[in-house]
């Protein structure tokens, strides 16, 4: 299948159904319709708003260069999740976040804002950037700290196994 790049805004007012199909989104992305993401991977460089209903398995990668605001007013879970922001930051927003797999942490800055529980279903890892915020973050498996730092760290509920090594809090 081939892949779908927006360089610009995508907004989903209908029903958008990727498949297997990868979509690299570099703007702002509005859900007020129906975004089923299928199995692919995907990535997103800019804000999303998911007024509406997301669904899918697959992965979503959030890779922006600034600063991204992730909100979800309409309750959907985000599939298995990784931020690989680089320089970026990518902010966990309004009252709260579900992503229904895994949430990796690989380079950037993971801001779990005031006021919102992020929650994850599965094991999360955490192997380099920055892990910060006000909020909570409500962590359902396993999960692996090794070389993520924070110095104003969210607060964390963790109910499976934990392992660090190189966490700097």
């Amino acid at each position: 299948s081939a892949a779908v790049h927006v360089k610009s805004v995508l907004q989903v007012d209908g029903t958008l159904h990727t498949g297997t199909s990868a979509l690299d989104a570099d703007g702002l992305v509005g859900v007020g319709g129906t975004l089923d993401l299928g199995s692919g991977t995907h990535m997103f460089g800019g804000s999303v708003t998911i007024n509406g209903g997301l669904s899918g398995n697959g992965l979503v990668i959030f890779d922006g260069v600034g600063t991204s605001t992730i909100t979800n007013p309409g309750g959907s879970n985000l599939p298995s999740t990784q931020i690989t922001a680089g320089a970026g930051t990518v902010v966990f927003s309004g009252t709260s976040i579900s992503i229904g797999g895994t949430l990796s942490l690989t380079s950037g800055t993971l801001s779990i804002a005031g006021g919102n529980t992020t929650s994850v279903s599965s094991t999360a890892t955490f192997s380099g950037g920055t892990l910060s915020g006000g909020g909570s973050l409500d962590l359902n498996g396993n999960v692996t700290f090794s070389g993520t730092t924070s110095s104003t760290p969210p607060q964390i509920l963790a109910s499976g196994n934990w392992t660090a090594s190189s966490a700097n809090f």
